[in-house]
């Protein structure tokens, strides 16, 4: 991808915390995947086999599909008698109707949903279409390989599926227009590029740095990186505490800046040190 020479098996970062008791092995993910994905570098699949404990955002093994799925529904759809036509001008109501197209959709089978589940559904289509799928990605690799580890879940799986309902209508409506205006496959492409190498400072670029300059950026990252850091780091520093090993699958985003994992962690007084790979 983009002229560079990949190793032939992913070399993600790789930080080892260690308190007075337990060790943790952090690892930066992608929600998605494909069959090049596996296996990673071969260190890294060492450091999983030595842990007792395999952490994850949401265990994706104990969900009930219906009970999410209704969640999602509810908080996908407007209320009776609103339709996105309401909250989109014609010209944006067009332009969604030409890009939902190119993928055989019509609109007017999504004039119920809110902008937010668009723009999702969106990136989740487009990603398919380059290969990448939500059914490969690296929890579900590790949560299949878990067998007799303890899995621990740090997040509500309703709570995480439906983050993006609790933006204001300004910030869903602006995610969905700039979604509409996306190169997925450069920025998708870059992505993994910068994941399967570790490069901590592009990813930062790609997730980060772009965003910077829109004011209603600081309420996105706060909602969806910084007060779930936050959460995260003090129950990682508790599970620390137990003097077990844990080996804890994290997106990338959630590790970089001065509010990411890392740095969070370091405050609380660990040793944080990225892995030789």
């Amino acid at each position: 991808a983009f002229g560079l020479k990949l190793p032939l098996h992913p070399e993600p970062a790789v930080w080892q915390v260690s308190g007075t008791q337990g060790t943790a092995y952090l690892m930066t993910t992608l929600n998605m995947g494909n069959d090049d994905f596996y296996p990673l570098n071969a260190k890294i699949e060492n450091l999983f086999t030595s842990c007792v404990n395999l952490v994850v955002t949401v265990d994706l093994t104990k969900i009930d599909p219906e009970a999410l799925n209704a969640a999602i529904s509810a908080a996908a759809m407007y209320p009776d008698g609103e339709a996105i036509s309401d909250w989109l001008s014609p010209a944006e109501i067009q332009r969604c109707t030409e890009v939902f197209a190119r993928y055989g959709i019509e609109l007017e089978q999504l004039t119920l949903f809110r902008p937010w589940f668009l723009t999702m559904m969106l990136e989740s289509i487009h990603q398919q279409k380059i290969g990448y799928f939500t059914d490969q990605s690296l929890d579900l690799y590790f949560l299949n390989q878990a067998d007799g580890k303890n899995i621990i879940g740090l997040e509500n799986p309703i709570e995480q599926a439906t983050l993006f309902a609790h933006f204001s209508p300004t910030l869903e409506k602006k995610l969905l227009l700039t979604a509409l205006e996306k190169d997925f496959s450069r920025e998708t492409g870059e992505l993994v590029t910068a994941w399967w190498q570790g490069d901590l400072a592009w990813l930062e670029k790609i997730i980060f740095t772009a965003r910077d300059r829109d004011p209603d950026a600081r309420d996105y990252n706060e909602q969806i990186y910084f007060a779930r850091n936050r959460r995260m780091a003090d129950r990682i520093g508790e599970l620390l505490s137990t003097g077990e090993t844990y080996f804890i699958l994290l997106p990338c985003g959630h590790f970089l800046g001065s509010q990411g994992m890392i740095r969070l962690l370091q405050a609380k007084g660990f040793t944080v040190q990225r892995v030789e790979i």
